[in-house]
């Protein structure tokens, strides 16, 4: 009776497997390619430095066929779900060249159009540096930090992260030496006019007014000695306990090194036009600026900053997203 049992159970356990088998067989099929489009440089890479890749989803198992001697993937075949790798010789003669790579699985197939041109690396739009603050927010917690943007709170908390440093907080101490690390520095460091918020910086005080300098592109990771570069930032006013923004003019100045600004008349300058914030009062918001520095190098020293450094009253400003991208040569 026992070995009849056992017989029994293993042929059920047979029989489930073979439905379980038939099922999976039977499941609808599922395809998806993220992307049809990739636009790459002579090098390879996308003008970002990055190698390009896409993400299919094929529950049948995929296959990938290129049309071009020049074009192929690290993973022609697969299984299942699988992010590749798209791979190009590289490519420094004539304007572009087009190939294509199709993607099959099961009944479905779809098609990716892969453009090089012969630009050479990093292409117009490559990120040289880029900073959302959100390395700050840690040291913002533990310091107690509060959000002046989200809540128009002009009382929000904002610990003095240079005066707490000298009194030897340990947090405030770690932020200082993180943010000389990443390059940093304030233009009056002997005023302690910055303020930390919860993912972002607030700068000056009453008659004391400063700007942050930022860190030197690196151009050993491109193996440029100079390039043109649009900078761009988020600045917002911080107001008054009636709810006033205060009077803050922003603009951007090679304090040393090489390169120069184009102001909106199209001149070059060491120093660009003077942005104001777009809120009104009672609004906490952030006013997006945008500058174009041509010929900067490794000594270029740029300082973003409120425009007249000994004017009396409160100019209090909060900073956020840096970035500096490479930009065409002027015309």
């Amino acid at each position: 009776m026992l070995k009849k049992l056992s017989s029994l159970i293993v042929l059920g356990g047979v029989c489930l497997s073979l439905i379980s088998c038939h099922k999976d067989d039977a499941a609808p099929a599922r395809f998806d390619v993220d992307t049809v489009n990739i636009e790459i440089i002579s090098t390879g890479q996308l003008s970002t430095g990055e190698t390009p890749t896409v993400a299919i989803i094929a529950n049948k198992g995929y296959s990938i066929v290129s049309d071009a001697d020049w074009l192929s993937v690290d993973k022609p075949h697969g299984n299942a779900s699988a992010t590749v790798t798209v791979l190009a010789q590289e490519y420094d003669h004539g304007q572009s060249r087009t190939g294509h790579l199709t993607v099959a699985s099961a009944e479905f197939s779809q098609q990716i159009t892969v453009r090089q041109t012969s630009d050479p690396f990093p292409a117009f739009g490559y990120i040289y540096y880029e900073d959302d603050f959100s390395w700050v927010t840690p040291y913002a917690e533990a310091l107690g930090a509060g959000d002046y943007i989200a809540t128009a709170d002009p009382g929000a908390s904002a610990p003095n992260v240079g005066s707490k440093a000298e009194a030897g907080d340990v947090d405030a101490v770690a932020f200082m030496a993180e943010f000389d690390e990443r390059g940093y520095a304030v233009l009056k460091p002997e005023d302690n006019t910055m303020y930390l918020m919860t993912h972002y910086l607030k700068f000056c005080r009453t008659d004391y007014n400063n700007g942050l300098i930022l860190p030197a592109i690196d151009f050993s990771e491109t193996g440029e000695t100079s390039s043109n570069v649009q900078l761009t930032f988020d600045f917002a006013g911080h107001m008054s306990g009636k709810l006033y923004v205060d009077d803050i003019r922003m603009v951007v100045e090679v304090m040393s090194g090489d390169g120069q600004i184009e102001t909106s008349s199209g001149t070059m300058s060491d120093i660009s036009d003077a942005f104001t914030p777009s809120q009104k009062d009672g609004e906490a918001k952030w006013t997006s600026a945008s500058v174009n520095i041509y010929g900067i190098s490794s000594n270029t020293e740029l300082v973003i900053r409120h425009e007249n450094l000994d004017a009396t009253g409160v100019h209090r400003f909060h900073l956020d997203n840096i970035r500096m991208v490479k930009i065409p040569a002027k015309q």
